[in-house]
């Protein structure tokens, strides 16, 4: 974090661990969550109630209603390691599942991206590319680099992708 603060221009959006003082801050948003939930999920229990005897199960309905979720934006600054308040933006996930509560640090100003957008749209798009970096190491071979020349290297991962290719479509020929 301090060396992307020490680049001008550079901002930053970094997964954050959750802590007992942010999960005390989220408090408020925790409750506006699940309230949310068990709000859409109330008319769902009264109708399966209605229809079905009352002591089954109704965990297979709870999974149907979608989860309630809420971002928020505050200042935050560690005890020890920072040595100022950064933003932080708190996401809170209320469903089936229970609670899910994540939390990312960033350099960008509110004016500039709000909370919802910062996590949907700067963080995590960047999971996407690791999968991609993920396929390209697993399905090529990528992650070795058993050369010391570019060149020869490239030539072993274009090998490995036409050798894939060729086994793919031998394998729908089967089919």
């Amino acid at each position: 974090m301090n060396f992307c603060e020490e680049k001008e221009g550079v901002n930053h959006v970094i997964a954050m661990a959750t802590n007992s003082q942010l999960k005390l801050r989220a408090t408020n948003l925790i409750e506006k969550a699940k309230k949310e939930y068990e709000e859409k999920l109330l008319p769902v229990t009264e109708l399966m109630d209605s229809l079905f005897s009352k002591d089954e199960d109704l965990e297979e309905v709870r999974k149907l209603v979608p989860n309630a979720t809420w971002f928020r934006s505050i200042y935050y600054q560690t005890e020890k390691s920072w040595s100022r308040q950064r933003r932080v933006v708190t996401k809170v996930v209320y469903g089936s599942e229970g609670l899910e509560l994540r939390h990312v640090v960033t350099s960008l100003p509110p004016s500039q991206i709000t909370p919802s957008q910062l996590y949907t749209k700067q963080y995590c798009p960047r999971g996407e590319m690791e999968n991609r970096i993920k396929e390209q190491q697993l399905d090529l071979f990528a992650d070795r680099t058993s050369t010391q020349t570019f060149q020869s290297n490239q030539l072993r991962l274009w090998l490995s992708s036409t050798s894939l290719k060729i086994s793919t479509f031998k394998r729908q020929i089967d089919l």
